[in-house]
């Protein structure tokens, strides 16, 4: 549900740390998408179907991982990450396959496909026939969609290309499955480890927090989605550099990182720890963090005791987190950011849920909430903060606000407001609608005041 970890301009900040977690992202949804197609290849094969089939798997364009770059849009010095591309073509018939090196475009897939199938294409094009014809580009053709100009480089691109695999096999390894993606980082090959089975102490100075903590409280192992992107924040860190962790699983080390140097406030410093999700169990799961330091010989670890709310954490009084989601926030049960009359709303899927750290000496009096009803009228909404019911309602359709008192909700370090409502399905009750999602009601508004 979060995004990208880069700037809000879609480009990359000089942190190269941060930029290697989102490249194994990357490398994970690649795996996703390759077990795919082989599933679709081996369900076409189970039908009878692959040897008549023409198949082609390509993408519409590559994603860049350079520092200060923008990892999409061309910017000079990107372009052999966003132009280089798989394209795999299986024809009719063909059984066996190859590797062609030469320097094919997109614009080849339709005449290669007409050739295929015995078709002749009634329009110029500039495409070749990659099954007969020779292919002899000088320069390679880049349409830019969003500065709408063509582009042409030269074929020395394949030098940026090669700079880029050569740091993936610096970061993960050359060698070896999908295991590495997760085993990198590891300081003091602790991974697959038992607590129970190392020495450890307390840290010092250290506290840290797991953001999007609910999650993790919930897993569902037969569902769509496990939470095995792990995302924290730490703070007390006085040292220089990076602080080198591992993250224990149920009582099990099931992943390394290290700190981003720069993090959302002055002494606060983030982490992002991707384990294998078969560390997980239906339901809560137990949560460690720890601090290596191969050079410390008292301990192997050094636990980092995980708190709802750091010390130095940002307010977020008079802050509106109900359209957008905010770092520092942990949410679940709400969709993307979509416009409404200009402003940005999120739709519940009937269980919203926001978990907001609040400091020692804040007190928030009031919880304002701004909905927007587009379902059936009477949407039945229930609002809860913390455990205590302060609103039960039936929306009308539009838009709605309320305020509502907090003189009768116990609150500490945090506070979680929860939105329970009916749901509806838009393609069921809006003409010419074809969204299947099951929607809540969508909020405008949730500020504390």
């Amino acid at each position: 549900g979060r995004s990208i970890p880069s700037r809000p301009d879609h480009t990359w900040g000089a942190d190269t740390e941060v930029i290697a977690h989102s490249y194994r992202r990357h490398i994970l949804q690649v795996v996703a998408v390759d077990r795919m197609v082989g599933r679709l290849l081996d369900r076409l094969e189970e039908l009878d179907m692959l040897d008549d089939a023409v198949l082609v798997v390509t993408a519409d364009h590559g994603i860049s991982f350079r520092t200060g770059l923008h990892r999409r849009q061309y910017r000079p010095g990107n372009e052999a990450d966003i132009m280089f591309v798989p394209l795999f073509i299986k024809t009719p018939g063909q059984t066996t396959g190859r590797i062609d090196d030469r320097f094919v475009q997109s614009l080849d897939i339709m005449p290669t496909l007409a050739s295929a199938l015995g078709i002749e294409l009634p329009w110029d094009h500039a495409g070749h026939d990659l099954l007969t014809e020779p292919v002899d580009r000088a320069d390679l053709l880049f349409m830019d969609q969003d500065a709408y100009e063509e582009r042409r480089f030269g074929l020395d691109i394949r030098q940026g290309r090669d700079e880029v695999v050569a740091w993936k096999h610096a970061l993960f390894g050359a060698d070896g499955g999908v295991e590495r993606l997760f085993t990198a980082y590891d300081p003091g090959q602790v991974i697959g480890r038992e607590v129970a089975d190392l020495t450890v102490i307390l840290h010092e100075s250290c506290q840290a927090r797991i953001l999007d903590r609910q999650r993790l409280e919930e897993v569902d192992l037969s569902g769509n989605f496990v939470p095995a992107e792990i995302n924290g924040l730490i703070e007390g860190h006085a040292g220089p550099g990076r602080l080198s962790i591992v993250l224990a699983v149920n009582g099990t080390i099931a992943g390394a990182s290290r700190t981003y140097l720069d993090g959302p406030d002055p002494g606060i410093y983030r982490w992002q720890i991707t384990v294998p999700p078969d560390v997980f169990r239906d339901g809560a799961n137990e949560l460690e963090l720890f601090v290596v330091d191969p050079a410390a010989s008292d301990a192997d670890l050094f636990r980092v005791p995980l708190v709802s709310a750091l010390a130095t954490s940002p307010s977020f009084l008079s802050t509106n987190l109900g359209g957008r989601s905010i770092e520092g926030i942990d949410e679940s049960g709400l969709f993307n950011s979509s416009d409404w009359k200009g402003t940005p709303a999120r739709w519940t899927n009937g269980a919203g849920r926001w978990t907001i750290p609040i400091k020692t000496d804040e007190h928030p009096q009031t919880l304002v909430l701004g909905f927007v009803s587009s379902g059936p009228p009477g949407a039945e909404l229930t609002v809860t903060v913390n455990g205590t019911q302060l609103l039960h309602e039936f929306l009308p359709r539009g838009d709605w606000e309320t305020r509502l008192p907090l003189d009768r909700v116990e609150i500490g370090r945090e506070l979680t407001v929860v939105l329970e409502s009916t749901v509806f399905v838009p393609a069921d009750v809006q003409p010419g609608s074809t969204d299947r999602r099951e929607l809540g009601v969508a909020v405008r508004t949730l500020e504390l005041e």
